[in-house]
């Protein structure tokens, strides 16, 4: 339980250090690949599937015994944190919408 508590952490944490750290490299384009190099959807979807996929070797070397299962769970993991950010988005066109008419 402790290291998805310290998964959480790591991410907030390094999904936030990623909002920046295109603009202070200099707009370096190899840094662009896992960081946000705007404000669109598709890149905050990219930081924080970056920072997670980043604590993953870190959540494996915990688990040295971990069930066969496990890589199955972290990728769904990956998919929730998709849908989560893409849901969000959805919704606040659709509010959007609704508001307007």
């Amino acid at each position: 339980m402790f290291i998805k508590i310290l998964s959480i952490v790591f991410t907030i944490i390094f999904g936030t250090f990623f909002h920046f750290t295109y603009q202070l490299t200099n707009h370096n384009k190899i840094v662009g690949l896992f960081t946000a190099t705007n404000e669109s959807t598709f890149e905050h979807i990219k930081m924080a599937l970056s920072a997670r996929i980043f604590f993953i070797p870190i959540e494996i070397h915990f688990f040295k015994n971990y069930p066969n299962y496990y890589l199955s769970v972290l990728i769904l993991e990956q998919y929730t944190y998709l849908h989560i950010i893409s849901y969000r988005k959805y919704f606040n066109v659709l509010n959007n919408l609704i508001n307007y008419y």
